[in-house]
């Protein structure tokens, strides 16, 4: 797993996430295939949408 998140400040947060972001996709790519069984060939092995997209709200995958 990634390093702690900051807790003060959106800059530090930030630069938590954008060092984090596939790692943490990883992770829960793992957690999700697990838990449905699917074939790991269905999840994409990297983030096929930017931090930028998963952080706006009104972007839908």
């Amino acid at each position: 797993m990634g390093a702690s998140p900051p807790h003060r400040g959106t800059a530090p947060l930030k630069n938590y996430l954008a060092a984090n972001f596939a790692s943490e996709y990883q992770n829960g790519r793992q957690l999700f295939l697990k838990q449905t069984g699917l074939d790991d060939k269905r999840i994409p092995e990297a983030p096929w949408f930017t931090l930028e997209q998963a952080l706006d709200e009104d972007w839908l995958p």
